[in-house]
């Protein structure tokens, strides 16, 4: 039997297993050697090993990373590692199958720190702002930080300037701010990795440019070339850019066919020889502009499509990113004359077939052109004879010209020519009445509409001159004998003022109001400072800023040069006790003058408010209501979120007065007195228990009619921004805020406080909470237990803002009175403000004290602004300001003044060092500077007469107004935000923006705040004040408003006697002057700031108000 039989072999192939028995050796600092026993290839060869790490000190755990490919033969690998990291490797055999599965992971390893290796990439300036540097950079990895503290070094200094020494300040993340660096400045920029070990290698440095400005020059040189319909234009480069070119616009406008030419246009028509003009161009309907936009370096440029036979006229203007500039000045040309396209225009005919139609609407037509047309009846046998009319389209209407007026004793004649096809129907004459005008005197009239003058004549009254001013009610006896007892009452009071001052010791200025009244709705008098109260009596949980009172003598007296002033102003929030005893809260570097950098850059700031666009016979200039840029945002609401007694409404009500004081309407809406005005009574926490139904309706019904008042605050009220100050601590609270906010366009920035020490919540409740209507008559004791138990009833339903879940809100977390913070999404320029400002304000006990320059010699001779030095008695100021300052021991006192003599002068009297701040320099007057305010009258009568319209928004010709100098004080106020005592030796529009700042003036109250030469404002701000005398209705205790104190000391008799002479000698001045110039009351003119007209004309009728006009301006 046969047998046969075979055999064979079968390989069976499948992927690695995984490495095994990894090990570290040859470590080093930073460098080790890797090994690894590879696993079974199963019959397939490996080809490489992969090897994947884990950096688990700065990356995400979990996450495993490729580090390198090895060939299949190796089993080791030497690594270098980053320093101050903490690194797990793992390797995978790959074959032809596929990968093995991950080896176990390696051991742990940690490297030591070390000086940072690198820099970082993308440094640039990315400035928006004028005058402002914004450095940044791209963040570098924290695995390449190499140790702690890691910060960026940033250097900084003007490329090609006088000075080789760079400016370094040190900051945790990008970007950066640099201030008063000058309009699209070069500098050379350089950042620097920095941590606990050093600092990185020196970069080369980058050049980056600050903000920039619209071009303030226009270009020159305009010509044209005329071919045909095409003109090129050509112009002379813009010298002045302020910023990086991007290009210019050529505006081309038509200004109407040519003249000379008469109308040649003819017609021939179905019917009869008859011709009539069929077209005819008007001149208002022709006139037509365009913009051409040429990018680029480019000095000229083509522009096609031009009307033959026309006159136009062209300008050139230059652009950048900020805008365009001025325009050139205007040159005009003309096109030829062209072909006839066609002698008759096309004839259209419309049949109608109901014979009861008496009229037809024509549309589309030409508004240049007149029309002939023809309306013919047609029966059965044949056409009537037609009715031939020329019409043409009406064009809006423009005021009449040629207007002259032939006055009489009685009457007048009023002649005009109207203008061409108007679509007036009429005319309306409107005239205004003017009493208290001379005969025979020459008057000057002017109409005004906006900012343009319509029209303007200069005529004179009828009748003779009169040579004696009639008698008015100024001569009468009665007057008289008012303003001789009123003399009599001021010198009584002024005696008295005396034997005050000559007993020494201080005085209250203003007795305390019977019941405490809302700062908002406190009045600002002229005389006053503002709120005050009674200063009998001072605080006694008040950290004292001062060692104790100077026995000063007579030769250190400030009596002779005027009165040193203690104002206190209450702050409303939390956090008040536990500060006393701590240290100041660190908030950064401190700015030193010019260049000095901040965290945040002030943003461009609050548009002024437009004049209403009335008739009135004044001038206006229209440089005065141009002003600072206006912000575009939305709507902005600030939602407060936190526990109770966390100081949300200390918050609120100081980022409510700065985003006043720089222009942004901003009101505060708090909850909690709505909740107190629908419940009328408080009885225990039961009623802030999460499951009180009825008192849950009540609170989300408070909360409702809150945001209904939002809303109407932003849409009648036109408000900018509103703090919604609740505790806001659940997310369906806050998911109602953002639906409300979204479904109205509104955008919402939250800012939560977040406070975990026991000590200073305490305290909190003690000193602020306890005064709350809540516990009116309430035990102390009581009332603390049960704050606490409503705390903890909100506590239950606590939902901090997470840093996950709420990723896409913007918002910043405030941690231990500013401790810490969190800022995430911040999305526009006014939130990027409020985390600016919020990151610098600080409760520790300090005294800002603020005071003038002592007397200068230009304020001798009554000039304005200038750089002159101190006078004598200024000087004697100084060095009496010098010797009451050492009395008071005032630890760590900082002086800053400006950079004009006379601030300089007055410090360098005081023997301390001192800072100065070009940001404090006066108002800059322009043109009116080292001017008395006869001569401005005299030269500039226009702007004597507009100053008093909007004082704060009046800016002098090539000069500066009172909303230019906020904007440009912003960083100082916000230096005084972060420092301690602080003494600012500045000027008296200065003083007065940073005086309406700490009592929340408005700004129509700032330009009139008293801010006298030779005394000393003391300011003390405070988080909150113990409750004294009435409660109010508020939640949280409106404490005293600032205190003004007096400090006298003896002065000499004789002195005392010399002033009252000068006193008695003012006063019988007034008296006569008021008795001479009572003639001008009845003529019902104002001596005061009339306008233009009125004050020529008192001019021209030999009227010159000299004792008036001194007392207008007291400041540039």
């Amino acid at each position: 039997m046969d047998n046969v039989q075979a055999s064979g072999s079968i390989t069976v192939v499948a992927r690695p297993d995984p490495p095994r028995d990894l090990s570290l050796s040859d470590v080093e600092d930073h460098s080790l050697t890797l090994s690894w026993i590879p696993g079974h290839s199963h019959n397939s060869p490996v080809v490489e090993f992969i090897v994947e790490v884990r950096e688990e000190q700065h990356t995400e755990e979990g996450k495993w990373q490729l580090w390198r490919r090895v060939p299949g033969d190796f089993n080791h690998l030497q690594l270098t590692l980053h320093p101050y990291c903490t690194y797990r490797f793992r390797v995978i055999a790959v074959n032809e199958i596929g990968h093995s599965n991950p080896s176990k992971p390696s051991d742990h390893h940690s490297t030591p720190p070390a000086v940072p290796d690198s820099n970082p990439t993308g440094v640039r300036s990315d400035s928006t702002d004028p005058k402002t540097l914004i450095i940044t950079w791209d963040e570098m990895d924290k695995h390449l930080h190499n140790g702690q503290d890691f910060q960026y070094k940033v250097s900084w200094r003007e490329a090609g300037g006088k000075s080789v020494h760079w400016n370094h300040s040190f900051i945790k993340s990008p970007p950066f701010h640099v201030n008063d660096t000058g309009t699209y400045t070069p500098f050379e920029i350089k950042v620097r990795a920095v941590n606990s070990l050093g600092v990185g290698p020196d970069p080369e440095p980058e050049i980056g440019h600050s903000g920039e400005e619209k071009p303030d020059d226009a270009p020159t040189g305009v010509e044209t070339t005329v071919m045909n319909s095409t003109v090129r234009v050509k112009w002379n480069e813009a010298q002045s850019i302020r910023g990086r070119l991007l290009g210019y616009k050529i505006y081309v406008r038509r200004l109407g066919p040519q003249e000379g030419r008469g109308r040649r246009s003819l017609g021939k028509l179905h019917h009869g020889d008859d011709r009539e003009a069929r077209l005819t161009r008007g001149t208002e309907g022709d006139r037509e502009s365009r913009v051409v936009e040429v990018r680029g370096t480019r000095t000229s440029e083509e522009v096609t499509g031009l009307r033959l036979f026309s006159r136009y006229e062209v300008s050139v203007t230059a652009f950048n990113s900020k805008g365009e500039g001025p325009h050139s000045q205007p040159h005009r040309f003309s096109t030829p004359e062209g072909e006839v396209e066609s002698r008759d225009s096309p004839l259209q005919m419309e049949i109608i077939s109901d014979p009861s139609m008496t009229r037809i609407v024509l549309e589309h037509l030409d508004p240049s052109s007149h029309y002939i047309f023809k309306v013919i009846a047609r029966t059965a046998t044949g056409d009537g004879p037609p009715i031939t009319r020329r019409f043409a389209t009406l064009l809006d209407g423009v005021p009449p010209s040629n207007i002259s007026i032939v006055t009489g004793n009685t009457s007048l004649n009023l002649t005009w020519v109207p203008g061409e096809r108007d679509r007036n129907h009429g005319f309306h004459i409107r005239y205004r009445r003017k009493s208290g005008l001379q005969p025979g005197t020459q008057y000057q009239l002017e109409v005004m509409h906006g900012n343009f003058t319509q029209w303007k004549d200069v005529t004179w009254t009828n009748g003779p001159v009169p040579s004696e001013m009639p008698g008015g009610f100024a001569t009468q006896g009665w007057l008289i004998g008012l303003i001789s007892a009123i003399v009599l009452i001021l010198l009584i009071l002024f005696i008295l003022c005396l034997i005050k001052r000559s007993r020494g010791g201080k005085y209250a200025v203003k007795d305390k109001e019977d019941k405490e009244v809302d700062s908002e709705a406190r009045p600002m008098k002229d005389e006053t400072f503002g709120e005050y109260s009674d200063g009998d009596e001072k605080r006694s949980d008040s950290q004292p800023s001062l060692c104790g009172e100077s026995k000063l003598g007579s030769d250190d007296s400030l009596a002779e040069y005027g009165d040193s002033v203690d104002i206190q102003f209450n702050e409303d929030g939390s956090f008040i006790g536990q500060y006393s005893g701590r240290g100041p809260v660190p908030h950064g570097n401190e700015s030193s003058g010019p260049a000095s950098p901040v965290t945040a850059v002030p943003p461009p700031p609050i548009a002024p408010s437009i004049y209403d666009d009335a008739v009135s016979i004044v001038v206006r200039r229209d440089d005065i209501v141009t002003s600072v840029p206006q912000f575009t945002n939305s709507p902005t609401m600030i939602v407060m979120v936190g526990l109770p007694a966390r100081g949300k409404t200390y918050i609120s009500k100081k980022l409510t007065r700065y985003l006043n004081w720089i222009g942004v309407t901003t009101k505060v809406f708090n909850v909690g007195q709505y909740r107190r005005d629908a419940t009328r009574s408080y009885n225990s926490y039961e009623f802030f228990r999460a499951d009180n139904t009825e008192a849950m309706k009540i609170r989300k019904a408070c909360a409702i009619a809150a945001l209904k008042d939002v809303c109407d605050y932003f849409t009648r009220g036109q408000g900018q921004v509103v703090v919604f100050d609740a505790t806001n601590t659940t997310l369906e609270r806050r998911e109602v805020i953002r639906s409300f906010a979204k479904e109205n366009g509104y955008k919402v920035f939250f800012v939560e406080s977040i406070c975990e020490d026991p000590d200073i919540i305490a305290e909190n409740i003690k000193q602020v909470k306890l005064t709350s209507p809540d516990y009116a008559d309430c035990d102390k004791e009581e009332a603390v237990a049960d704050f606490l138990k409503r705390i903890d009833c909100y506590k239950l339903t606590y939902v901090p803002l997470d840093d996950d879940k709420d990723r896409n809100l913007s918002y910043i977390k405030i941690f231990n009175v500013g401790s810490r913070y969190l800022v995430n999404q911040v999305q526009d320029h006014i939130q990027s403000r409020i985390v600016y400002y919020l990151m610098n304000i600080h409760v520790t006990p300090r005294s800002i004290y603020l005071c003038r320059h002592g007397e200068s010699e230009l304020n001798l001779v009554g000039r304005i602004g200038g750089d002159s030095g101190l006078s004598t008695g200024g000087a004697k100021f100084a060095s009496a300001l010098g010797a009451y300052l050492r009395g008071q021991c005032i630890s760590d006192l900082k002086v800053w003044t400006s950079h004009m003599k006379r601030t300089i002068q007055t410090a360098e009297a005081l023997g301390v060092q001192y800072e100065q701040w070009k940001a404090l320099n006066e108002i800059d007057a322009g043109v009116c500077e080292d001017m008395t305010y006869e001569e401005i009258q005299e030269n500039y009568p226009e702007e004597f007469a507009l100053r008093d319209q909007d004082k704060y928004r009046y800016r002098y010709p090539k000069g500066e107004s009172y909303e230019d100098l906020v904007q440009r004080l912003e960083p100082v106020i916000m230096e005084l935000e972060r420092q301690e005592n602080v003494l600012v030796i500045c000027h008296q529009a200065v003083m007065r923006c940073l005086l309406a700042y700490f009592l929340d003036k408005s700004a129509n109250e700032l330009p009139y705040l008293k801010c006298p030469l030779h005394t000393v404002l003391k300011l003390t701000p405070v988080a909150y004040e113990r409750g004294r005398g009435q409660r109010t209705c508020r939640g949280i205790r409106d404490g005293p408003g600032p205190r003004l104190e007096t400090v006298s000391v003896s002065s000499d008799l004789m002195e005392s006697g010399l002033l009252l002479i000068e006193v008695i000698l003012v006063i019988v001045v007034t008296v006569v002057i008021v008795v001479k110039w009572g003639k001008l009351i009845d003529n019902e003119i104002s001596p005061i700031w009339q306008p233009l007209s009125v004050v020529n004309a008192l001019h021209d009728a030999g009227l010159r108000p000299t004792v008036t006009d001194k007392t207008i301006m007291q400041e540039p």
